[in-house]
C-alpha cells in the first residue's frame, strides 16, 4: 500500500507546487518551486551519468557475447572514454577544457559535427525515398499533398522561378500561411495531451512510477 501511495503523494505535492506556482508566481510558492526546479536539474545530471553507464553496459556485454556488429561497440565504448577524460580534465592541466583549442573542442568540431552533418545527408535520402512512397496520387487528400510538395520543392530552388513563374511567391504564402496553421494545431494538440498526461499523474490515475 505504502509503495504506491507514499510516491503518488510525492507526485502530487510537488505537481501541485508547480501548477499553483504557474498562477501564484511570488512569496513561498515561488521560492519552493524554484528550489524544487533545482532539485530537478540535480536529478537530470544523475540521469545522465546513469544513461551513460547504461550504454557502457549495454556495449561492453554485446562486446563479451561477440554479437552483431559488435566492433562498432568497441568504437562507442573507446569514444565514449575518450571524450570524457578530455572534458573532464581540468582546463589548468592543457589537454583538458572544453574551450576554444582544447582536444575535446577539435574533437568535437572535426570529428563528431561533420559525422552528424554526413548522418543528416543520408537522412535527406531517406525522406526522399519515404516522400515518393507517400505521394502516390489515390485520393483527393493525396493529390493535394502531391501538388503543395511538388510546389514547395519548386519554388524552394533558384531554378523554380523560371521553371514555374511565382512558384516561390506561393512557396512563401504555403509555408507562412498553410504551415503554420497545421503547425501550431498540432502544437495546440501537444499541449493539451501534456497536460492532461500531467493532471493525470499529479491525481495517481496514471503511475510510472508505481508499476511494478
Amino acid at each position: 500500500m505504502a509503495r504506491r501511495s507514499i510516491p503518488t503523494m510525492i507526485a502530487f505535492f510537488f505537481g501541485a507546487m508547480m501548477v499553483i506556482n504557474y498562477f501564484v508566481p511570488w512569496g513561498w510558492f515561488s521560492d519552493r518551486a524554484n528550489q524544487v526546479q533545482e532539485w530537478g536539474l540535480i536529478v537530470v545530471a544523475f540521469a545522465y551519468i546513469l544513461g551513460a553507464l547504461n550504454v557502457m553496459r549495454v556495449h561492453g556485454h554485446k562486446v563479451q557475447r561477440k554479437d552483431e556488429d559488435w566492433r562498432f561497440s568497441i568504437v562507442t565504448i573507446i569514444t565514449m572514454i575518450v571524450m570524457l577524460t578530455f572534458g573532464l580534465l581540468p582546463e589548468a592541466w592543457g589537454i583538458g577544457g572544453m574551450e576554444k583549442g582544447s582536444p575535446f573542442l577539435w574533437m568535437f568540431d572535426n570529428m563528431y559535427v561533420p559525422m552528424m552533418a554526413t548522418m543528416y545527408s543520408l537522412l535527406a535520402f531517406f525522406i526522399a525515398s519515404a516522400a515518393f512512397r507517400a505521394f502516390k496520387v489515390r485520393s483527393l487528400e493525396a493529390t493535394l499533398l502531391a501538388v503543395t510538395a511538388v510546389i514547395v520543392m519548386i519554388g524552394a530552388v533558384p531554378l523554380g522561378g523560371i521553371l514555374l513563374p511565382g512558384s516561390m511567391e506561393l512557396r512563401t504564402w504555403i509555408m507562412e500561411t498553410l504551415q503554420n496553421v497545421g503547425k501550431r494545431g498540432i502544437m495546440i494538440g501537444v499541449a493539451l495531451g501534456a497536460i492532461s498526461t500531467s493532471l493525470k499523474i499529479i491525481l495517481g490515475i496514471e503511475r510510472p512510477y508505481g508499476r511494478d
